[in-house]
This record gives C-alpha cells, sequence and structure tokens, in this order.
C-alpha cells in the first residue's frame, strides 16, 4: 500500500510552451519551482556569454 487511497491525475502542468525568461515570473509556478529561477536566469544568461 502506497498511502494513496484514489487514484489521481496530475492536471495542473499539462500544458507546455516556450517562454521568454522575463515572462516566467508571470506564470502560474510552485514556489518551490520559482526558487530555481535565479539560477536558471545566471546558467541561461552565461551560455548566451
Amino acid at each position: 500500500h502506497d498511502g494513496i487511497q484514489k487514484p489521481f491525475a496530475l492536471t495542473e502542468h499539462t500544458e507546455y510552451r516556450w517562454a521568454e525568461l522575463a515572462e516566467i515570473p508571470t506564470l502560474n509556478f510552485v514556489d518551490s519551482d520559482m526558487l530555481i529561477y535565479p539560477q536558471v536566469c545566471k546558467a541561461l544568461v552565461e551560455t548566451l556569454e
């Protein structure tokens, strides 16, 4: 038994598309996802240098 009494499906994150870096904070992400946003920005900028 895995502790889940009823099966469920994730429905919040079923859409995907490309987004500009500046747009990401305006999209619907959980706080833990946004904690890595500064690191992602830095890594992407470094790849462009």
